[in-house]
């Protein structure tokens, strides 16, 4: 079951959001560390799902987590046409079932009735796997952002994706 989530699911939401900076630490901004550390990581997470300049969606499966996709709206009326995904995660114990491919459905519904007509997500470069199922949407790369993230000595590049809707 998909569902926007908000200010109840808000302690869920940062369990999922801190076993996607575990489990896949190169795909997001935030390390685990650096999320562990956070004050009041719940009361965050209780004011980003009752943003109104964001739309989280989580994936239930019996009643569990599995899943979220965020889209993020401009603050700025010159780029009010623009949304963005951000800090897509499927758990591993849902992956391959679908749980994503409906994530994305959800925000692309939700994006078309913001009246947005294109959606922009980052994806690292060496993540074909993502790329390709971005790519079943119809979301091309525009462009390459070299060293954009840089973790343990490490430095990765990321697709800049858009999907005009």
């Amino acid at each position: 079951m998909i569902k926007q989530l908000d200010v109840s699911d808000a302690t869920v939401y940062w369990d999922l959001r801190l076993e996607g900076f575990k489990t896949n630490p190169k795909a997001f901004a935030n390390t685990y560390e650096e999320a562990i550390k956070r004050e009041n990581p719940i009361d965050t997470a209780k004011k980003q799902l009752s943003s109104k300049s964001s739309y989280t969606f989580g994936a239930f499966i019996n009643g569990e987590l599995m899943g979220s996709a965020t889209l993020m709206l401009s603050q700025y009326k010159k780029m009010a046409h623009k949304g963005d995904i951000l800090g897509m995660y499927v758990s591993p114990k849902a992956r391959k079932a679908g749980v994503g491919k409906k994530l994305v459905e959800a925000v692309i519904v939700q994006g078309k009735k913001c009246g947005l007509e294109q959606l922009r997500l980052m994806v690292v470069s060496d993540n074909e796997a993502a790329k390709a199922f971005y790519k079943t949407f119809g979301f091309e790369t525009y462009g390459i952002e070299k060293n954009a993230i840089k973790y343990e000595g490490e430095y990765f590049d990321e697709d800049l994706m858009v999907l005009f809707i």
